[in-house]
């Protein structure tokens, strides 16, 4: 009879798995994984084969001959395939995903979501490719650089590449022509300024184009190409190049005699069809979040007076008999406060990056970037200083570029500011960050083309710039701002960024006039009429864009003031940056639950290690009374 009942109790010991469903749900867990993984993997490869130029930057060499195409037909295809990686990630259970890839699910969820959505202004933006901000005029040269001229293939696919430019500058050419019909252009001061950009690019010699540089020494330097076989390379690139620039012409011909003729009256798109739900698109597009024009028009108008108080308090610190303005103004009229060359001026930023700012890092942050940024000067104009990726390979660093020609124009007490935004612990830590997680491919190039926005896939501008915005305020906590200026300095690019909310929904949504626009930031800055004026015209021409900076800071600070409010003494300012940057880029909502999961994990380790020390103590008790008792006994058996 025992070995009946061992013999049932060992048969029900192995069929309760089964009864239980233990073994469907592993192989549930199973199916999802393995469907994500598929998922993702051909997303990336669909990706890369209709965008060859994202291909490129990514380091995936497939596609160097090819170039990106950008008709209607092509949007249309794109759209359609799309919706099919939409329906297959419904076929998957998310919840039966790991932390990480859930996040990357709901990225790529988000971001093909958006693009489908966006579709719905397919005759806006995307008719519109070439303005101030965008066009084969705007970061040539680093595109250029981020192609490999290592043997006689790369030289050659290039020149197919080149000799493919003339047709995308015709597809671009009729992109606009659709926009002039349809009543969807850009305002006049979007695109006045490319002629004379392109004129610049259209040299006489084709050997002086910025496209057949690599044909001189960086052909020159590869040993492994004959004399003969290099200049047969070079006849055929002089060719190519030659087409190139008759494009550019034909190109500039076009935008000068037809396009700008027909650019829309008002500066704000809300006087275009449907232009407020337009608007509204792009707001939601930069931002990531759904708000109305009105709430952040409003939010812009408290942060100016937040900001003005601080402004006052540094005003009458230092004894100065004015407003904020006034005294900012002051001290811009001040030599003291410029730099007498521009390598003087890449020395400075240098300076501050290494000997200011990198000491404290450690401080604030559990992975301090290995890799350092290089400080890089550029000829062109625009502004003053951005921050250019560098390889995720480690071969091409991240890179500060300063714009030389403005040295005059940059006063040392902005320079702080501009520095912990654009380099440390601004956006080169958070691309050092992005670098050193298991992020996928699709998430670290995102392929978002700007003049397409908002049908384009999303890089959550609120967040990367948004973190810009609270590195300058860390520069704050970390003490690298030296004095009253610099950190007025701060202040003043943080009431420009808060006067951004105002102005861009002032002229998208309320109607303000270009004079109303430049005249409210005049007023309540003190930035030069030449700054204003450049400012105005990017809020024109990028609907939206300039709200997102100020909306991210503002959620970041909210979110960290919230950690600190819920974990007290357990709140480590290391764990809750790396929260915020092990991700990458992200929606603000996304942002939120991150942090709020992270708080939640928190409380639970911190309440399991107290139980755990009750546990110990409440187990010792027993043992601690048994030994006193022991004692006791002992001490009284020998007193008798």
């Amino acid at each position: 009879m025992s070995r009946m009942l061992c013999l049932m109790v060992f048969t029900l010991a192995h069929l309760l798995p089964f009864a239980s469903g233990q073994d469907y749900i592993i192989s549930d867990v199973e199916d999802s994984i393995s469907k994500w993984n598929k998922l993702q993997a051909d997303f990336w490869s669909w990706n890369i084969k209709i965008s060859p130029e994202l291909a490129t930057e990514a380091g995936v060499n497939y596609y160097n001959d090819r170039l990106n195409s950008y008709t209607k037909a092509v949007y249309e295809q794109k759209k359609a395939d799309i919706d099919v990686f939409l329906g297959r990630l419904q076929g998957i259970d998310k919840d039966k995903l790991d932390k990480r890839a859930s996040i990357n699910f709901a990225i790529l969820q988000n971001r093909l979501a958006t693009f489908s959505e966006g579709f719905k202004w397919h005759q806006y933006g995307p008719l519109n490719p070439i303005s101030i901000a965008s066009g084969p005029q705007r970061n040539t040269e680093h595109l250029i650089s981020l192609i490999p001229f290592h043997n006689r293939g790369d030289f050659e696919n290039f020149i197919q590449r080149l000799q493919k430019l003339p047709n995308q500058f015709h597809e671009w050419t009729e992109n606009m022509k659709k926009a002039v019909e349809m009543g969807t252009t850009f305002h006049n001061v979007s695109i006045e300024s490319v002629p004379s950009e392109l004129d610049e690019m259209i040299p006489s010699d084709p050997e002086q184009s910025v496209y057949y540089q690599p044909f001189k020494a960086t052909l020159d330097g590869i040993q492994s190409i004959s004399t003969e076989d290099k200049n047969g390379i070079r006849a055929r690139a002089r060719v190519a190049v030659e087409h190139v620039i008759t494009g550019l012409a034909t190109l500039r011909s076009y935008i000068t005699n037809e396009y700008i003729q027909h650019t829309r009256p008002n500066i704000g798109v809300s006087t275009l069809k449907d232009g407020y739900e337009f608007y509204k698109a792009c707001l939601k597009w930069h931002t990531s979040v759904d708000i109305s024009p009105e709430e952040v028009h409003q939010m812009g108008l408290d942060e100016i007076a937040k900001v003005k108080k601080r402004m006052e308090k540094v005003v009458r610190e230092v004894k100065f008999n004015g407003t904020s303005a006034e005294f900012v103004a002051n001290i811009k009229r001040q030599p003291r406060f410029y730099l007498n060359s521009p390598d003087h001026l890449l020395e400075e930023f240098s300076d501050m990056i290494d000997k200011r700012i990198a000491p404290k890092l450690s401080t604030y942050f559990k992975d301090v970037p290995k890799r350092k940024v290089r400080v890089q000067p550029s000829s062109s104009q625009g502004p003053i200083g951005q921050y250019i990726q560098g390889s995720s390979d480690g071969t091409k660093p991240g890179t500060f570029v300063v714009n030389l020609p403005s040295y005059d124009r940059m006063p040392t007490f902005m320079m702080m500011s501009l520095t912990l935004h654009e380099t440390l612990p601004g956006h080169h830590l958070q691309w050092m960050y992005q670098m050193n997680s298991p992020l996928p491919k699709f998430r670290i190039y995102p392929d978002t083309t700007m003049s397409d926005v908002p049908l384009t896939f999303p890089h959550y501008t609120a967040y990367v710039e948004g973190w810009g915005l609270y590195a300058e305020y860390l520069g704050e906590e970390m003490g690298v701002y030296k004095d009253e200026y610099e950190l007025m300095g701060r202040l003043g690019g943080e009431m420009f960024r808060a006067c951004r909310l105002v102005v861009d929904t002032g002229i998208h949504v309320f109607n303000w006039t270009k004079d109303e626009a430049k005249e409210f930031i005049l007023t309540q800055t003190s930035t030069s009429v030449a700054m204003a004026e450049y400012e105005v015209n990017r809020y024109i021409t990028l609907p939206g864009q300039a709200c997102a900076y100020k909306i991210g800071e503002l959620k970041i600070h909210e979110l960290r003031a919230k950690a600190e409010k819920e974990l007290g003494a357990k709140f480590d300012i290391k764990e809750f940056h790396h929260v915020v940057l092990d991700n990458g880029p992200v929606p603000l909502s996304l942002l939120e639950t991150v942090v709020d999961n992270w708080i939640i994990e928190t409380k639970s380790a911190s309440n399991a290690e107290q139980t755990k020390c009750v546990s110990m103590s409440t187990g010792l008790v027993p043992g601690i009374l048994l030994m006193l008792f022991s004692i006791t006994l002992v001490v009284t058996l020998r007193a008798y």
